[in-house]
């Protein structure tokens, strides 16, 4: 589905933009052999690279991540990730700037959730901190030692591949969630295996980190390699940038876990959004049933691929990026190939899409993108939300979750309108 945005009147603000690219390399970390007293997950989907050698995320230095290490047992380390400039900013008034602060992140066994701090690189500081209950960390190779040692003492899995430090491991261990047991609330990564045997399906083991157990273990099917050609050779991986045409101005920057945020965007040179990028992407499985809380990102379980591509359309432009496995995509059971669009039009309005090419982990999935969009309408003081009900435009006083969208839209098929200044855009959704 894509939501688009209608715009009516403007006036005039311009914003400077910086430009920053992030360009980071990898390598692939293999299982050790059986008699090894601690194993090393592949870190990432279908095995592909995003981290350094050294396996430290972009940014930080040895130093700094003994630091992050905690007194707090309850605590487990998941990942710390370099801010962007678009995500430095509401850290400024601390120093923040791009590449100068990061994000870490730690999951909260005793009570659920995450702790997360912004940590000043420089000086090796923590600037801010905050819990959050309802959050569940994302995929992450740190906790991977853990992960596999729960496994490798689980009876189910011993069954079915014997010793874990001989397994071949398919993917990084995947944040995840199942419909209908522990997972379904408590923090649970997927760790995947190749079937033993040899007929092409995957073994799924979920490890519950909450409990220290393992919840579940099933295979999903295999099939047979598509007749298409290899993929290319990775080069360029993304570009970070700025564009202006058809009276929009906008920039762009690759972030770690978020896709591509799209920032400081004006319309005729009045302010129309701050941010907008992609914060999570739900893949669902049915027959499981559960799925993944996937990320795009430098840093993330699907990486980007490709450079960031602006193309003309016949009323305005639109730019595109492309985040995928790229050493064997299609031919490989979990692996995704994502696209994450935004097009702006001549008339002010603009639209946000996004595209999954599969082929996933079953033959039957669902993929819903989150999206965060931060609108900035000309006076952000004074924007106000409008809702559709009741046959009338009401005033959204409070938060509110909207679900299906879709439904009980006003007579000419929008759901909110938000305002601010001289502007006022509608939204709705469109397939």
């Amino acid at each position: 589905m894509t939501p688009t945005y209608r715009r009516t009147r403007y006036n005039a603000i311009l914003r400077l933009c910086l430009l920053f690219l992030v360009y980071l390399v990898g390598t692939l970390i293999w299982f050790g052999r059986q008699q090894q007293t601690s194993v090393t997950l592949a870190i990432a989907k279908g095995q592909q690279l995003y981290l350094p050698a050294d396996g430290q995320p972009v940014g930080l230095s040895p130093a700094l991540l003994s630091n992050l290490a905690t007194a707090d047992s309850f605590l487990i380390f998941v990942n710390a990730v370099p801010l962007s400039v678009g995500e430095a900013r509401p850290w400024a008034d601390l120093g923040c700037t791009a590449n100068s602060c990061a994000h870490a992140t730690y999951f909260d066994q005793e009570n659920g959730g995450t702790v997360n701090n912004i940590i000043s690189l420089p000086n090796n500081t923590v600037l801010a901190t905050w819990t959050d209950g309802l959050a569940r960390p994302a995929g992450s190779q740190f906790v991977a030692e853990a992960a596999i040692a729960i496994a490798a003492n689980d009876p189910a899995v011993t069954a079915v591949l014997g010793d874990i430090g001989a397994g071949n491991p398919a993917m990084i261990p995947i944040s995840a969630w199942l419909a209908d047991g522990s997972c379904r609330d408590d923090w649970c990564v997927d760790l995947t295996f190749h079937s033993p045997n040899g007929d092409g399906r995957i073994f799924h083991v979920f490890v519950n980190m909450n409990q220290e157990v393992v919840a579940r273990t099933f295979y999903t099917r295999g099939r047979p390699n598509l007749d298409v050609a290899a993929p290319v050779s990775q080069r360029g991986a993304f570009s970070n940038g700025c564009h202006e045409q058809d009276g929009w101005n906008v920039c762009w920057e690759m972030t770690a876990n978020d896709g591509v945020l799209f920032r400081d965007a004006t319309f005729n040179e009045t302010a129309v959004f701050e941010s907008i990028k992609i914060t999570q992407i739900e893949a669902w499985y049915p027959s499981w049933p559960g799925g993944y809380r996937d990320e795009v990102g430098f840093a993330a379980s699907v990486p980007p691929f490709g450079d960031t591509l602006v193309t003309d359309l016949e009323d305005g432009f639109e730019i595109r990026q492309m985040f995928t496995e790229f050493t064997h995509w299609p031919n490989c059971i979990c692996c995704y190939r994502y696209e994450q669009v935004i097009r702006f039009f001549a008339d002010g309005s603009f639209e946000v899409r996004f595209v999954s090419h599969g082929p996933g982990c079953d033959e039957l999935s669902i993929y819903r993108p989150f999206w965060r969009i931060d609108l900035d309408l000309d006076d952000a003081t004074s924007n106000q939300v409008w809702q559709w009900q009741d046959n009338e435009w009401a005033v959204m006083a409070t938060e509110q979750e909207l679900f299906p969208f879709t439904d009980n839209l006003g007579p000419d098929g929008f759901k909110l309108a938000i305002g601010g200044g001289d502007l006022l855009y509608r939204l709705t959704m469109l397939p």
